[in-house]
């Protein structure tokens, strides 16, 4: 008895789910691009062969441009994304020359203040020997 109910429940189930892919099917064959997209396949092959075609065909074919915008759109995300990944590198690679350059900077100043620093001793000492020298 048990068993029973519980069968008919799965079959039931089943069968709503059976309906909402149907359901779901036909809207979106019904959906306005997807209809845009069918017309457009249908009246481009009959054009083409000068003939009637049968609906699963021109269906192929509107499966097809689908399959096609959705392919263009991935390989155009996985574009933006590698463009952004080069930008982002080479943002670090300019941070990295950034650095490098004010540390060299600070490098010759450094540099600098020290052969100034010097100068001025070397300085110093040539006006202490003429001094020297004079008072001798």
């Amino acid at each position: 008895m048990l068993g029973d109910f519980v069968q008919l429940e799965a079959e039931e189930l089943k069968k709503k789910e059976s309906d909402a892919k149907k359901k779901k099917k036909a809207e979106d064959e019904n959906s306005i691009g997807g209809k845009r997209i069918r017309d457009a396949a249908v009246a481009g092959m009959e054009s083409f062969t000068g003939q009637k075609r049968h609906k699963s065909a021109a269906d192929a074919m509107a499966d097809a441009i689908k399959d096609v915008s959705a392919t263009h759109a991935e390989l155009r995300t996985k574009e933006i994304e590698t463009q952004m990944k080069m930008q982002a590198d080479n943002l670090f690679v300019q941070q990295q020359m950034l650095q490098n350059s004010e540390h060299m900077q600070a490098q010759m100043a450094s540099i600098n203040a020290s052969m100034q620093a010097t100068q001025q001793e070397t300085m110093q000492m040539m006006r202490e020997m003429i001094a020297m020298m004079r008072r001798n």
